[in-house]
């Protein structure tokens, strides 16, 4: 797996899809997971209540970063 640190977004994986070299879920996978709109998941960002990582343009979730928010949601 690569980091983020990587330059060139067309060379990574071994000619994977950015969802195989990545272990995480998309912007729009997140908001169905709970049942709630893309600018729900925006204000939950910009709360600091999910903290996104950023690859080739786009952004995931890891299970780490789903597991944190989810514990700041229990509180």
């Amino acid at each position: 797996i690569l980091t983020q640190s990587a330059t060139n977004c067309n060379s990574y994986g071994g000619g994977k899809s950015v969802k195989q070299v990545i272990p995480g879920i998309t912007y729009d996978e997140l908001a169905a997971r709970y049942g709630v709109n893309r600018s729900t998941v925006y204000r939950w960002m910009k709360r600091g209540l999910i903290e996104p990582t950023r690859f080739c343009g786009r952004l995931f979730f890891t299970k780490d970063a789903i597991e944190a928010f989810e514990e700041k949601a229990r509180r």
